[in-house]
């Protein structure tokens, strides 16, 4: 069979924002790993300074059932005056009120004390467990993305196939988030893709004749004639998903989906949650971890509740 030309459509934009995601993501995570280890390195070195041989008195100790525990302790600074600070312990019914617990005061900010025995009171746990955390993600979605690019810069260099398809969805909660399915019908025999949302995916017919390009067991690189390329998010399965149910495009959607609000949204949630965990660079870096996965398996977007959908027709000439 001769190769089949691309066809006139829509612009895909998959490849485009997986990159760019992915350069931004990756820089924020190092970047968010040099600022916490800096912090580990910087409290390490004040902490050889400090002065030993002060004190401080546990003057609050509060036992939670999730997270870890807190403590207040209270000493007398050069100046005279009292202060306060907090630790996380792992049981604070190890430090009761009134205990006390040998200090090292800092020789550079009057009011920063460290625990002589940094076994049990560690206050550098915290940012070390994030970098761990954030190195394994980097280094995990690096090679989950890696190989998908290599997946597709394979099969679209692959020659043209026409098949007979088609086109579902995996909704979430609420039927409006939905992930595109194609299935695939090849002789005998149906592959389920699945597929990163496109703008004009809700312009479909159900049925579709699809161009198809693949390398042996690998995903379906898809171009639908007078629409646009569709980019595999996951390989082509010979049975339908397991744990998922495929549906036909709910009718509800009466709002545009973007890929933007999806990012906004979970960026912002995220953010804040981990903000005070790991700082700001290792908040937004573990946004955009969570968006990479999110386009990893698809990108499926959120409804702009302010915004009428755009209609995509069919495109039958090159512009």
């Amino acid at each position: 069979m001769p190769p089949i030309d691309a066809a006139p459509g829509y612009p895909s934009t998959s490849r485009r924002w997986a990159a760019i995601s992915c350069v931004a993501a990756i820089a924020f995570g190092v970047t968010a790993m040099a600022s916490l280890w800096a912090g580990v390195r910087a409290y390490d070195a004040d902490y050889a300074k400090a002065t030993p041989g002060a004190s401080a008195t546990v003057v609050r100790s509060e036992h939670f059932a999730k997270g870890p525990d807190l403590i207040d302790v209270q000493w007398r600074g050069r100046d005279g005056e009292f202060r306060r600070h907090p630790f996380e312990v792992d049981n604070a019914r190890h430090y009761p009120v009134g205990r006390i617990l040998p200090m090292r005061i800092s020789t550079t900010a009057p009011d920063k004390i460290y625990p002589e025995d940094r076994v049990a009171l560690d206050e550098t746990t915290t940012p070390i467990l994030g970098v761990v955390l954030l190195s394994a993600t980097t280094l995990l979605l690096t090679t989950l993305w890696s190989r998908r690019a290599i997946q597709w810069w394979r099969a679209s260099r692959a020659p043209a196939r026409r098949y007979q398809a088609r086109l579902w969805y995996v909704y979430g909660r609420g039927d409006v988030i939905g992930i595109p399915y194609l299935s695939i019908v090849d002789g005998d025999r149906t592959y389920y893709q699945r597929v990163i949302w496109e703008p004009w995916v809700g312009g479909l017919n159900q049925k579709l004749a699809i161009d198809g390009r693949r390398v042996g067991r690998g995903p379906f690189v898809v171009d639908v004639p007078g629409f646009g390329r569709l980019w595999p998010s996951g390989r082509a399965r010979p049975r339908e998903p397991w744990l998922s149910t495929l549906v036909r495009r709910r009718p509800t959607a009466q709002y545009r989906l973007s890929r933007w609000t999806t990012l906004v949204g979970f960026s912002l949630l995220i953010g804040v949650l981990l903000a005070g965990l790991l700082g700001w660079a290792g908040g937004v870096a573990a946004a955009g971890y969570i968006w990479l996965l999110i386009l990893y398996l698809g990108g499926a977007p959120a409804p702009v509740r302010w915004l009428r959908p755009r209609r995509y027709p069919r495109i039958n000439r090159r512009r």
